[in-house]
């Protein structure tokens, strides 16, 4: 899971995160100073969330 650091959201990630089951293999990456808009709309946010996800998705699927 993704989530800027500074979401007004955050803690739904968090719980969903803590709660996820089925398996180890997760993580939630939170991008520094980012708010929850920001992370879709700022470029510099965009390419750490997509670089995470190339980076996850490369080392499990």
């Amino acid at each position: 899971m993704i989530a800027g650091e500074k979401a007004n959201s955050l803690y739904m990630t968090e719980e969903v995160f803590n709660n996820a089951t089925g398996t180890q293999n997760k993580e939630l990456f939170k991008i520094p100073n980012a708010t929850h808009i920001e992370t879709y709309r700022k470029p510099q946010y965009v390419k750490q969330a997509s670089e995470k996800l190339t980076q996850f998705f490369g080392s499990n699927l």
